[in-house]
């Protein structure tokens, strides 16, 4: 077995429902993810901030880490865009793709 089937295991395995997975929806499509409302220590860095997280001029509350198998869905996903996420509009502060997986920090914008 390679790499590459090794890693896509595991994947199955993270990215379970019986596991850590609970079925999400991203723009009415329904895929299994993992949803954090805890964002890593290396997002927060990279987002420059330890608190409610700033962009440009906007500030973020309700923010979600949202981890799927970048194979769920078709179209790729750019910081700045808007979602649908189970049912509620968010706008994507941070999206990185790797190792097969998408990882997608989404937050509210803050009136």
């Amino acid at each position: 077995m390679d790499f590459k089937s090794i890693l896509n295991k595991d994947l199955d395995i993270f990215i379970n429902t019986n596991e850590f997975a609970e079925k999400i929806l991203i723009d009415g499509i329904e895929i299994d993810g993992v949803v954090s409302s805890t964002i890593s220590e290396e997002n927060k860095f990279k987002l420059g901030n330890q608190g409610s997280y700033g962009y440009g001029q906007a500030l973020y509350i309700n923010q979600q880490e949202v981890i799927f198998k970048t194979e769920a869905l078709i179209h790729k996903f750019k910081q700045g865009d808007r979602i649908d996420f189970n049912g509620e509009l968010y706008e994507i502060i941070l999206a990185e793709e790797a190792l097969g997986m998408t990882s997608l920090i989404i937050g509210e914008q803050a009136n």
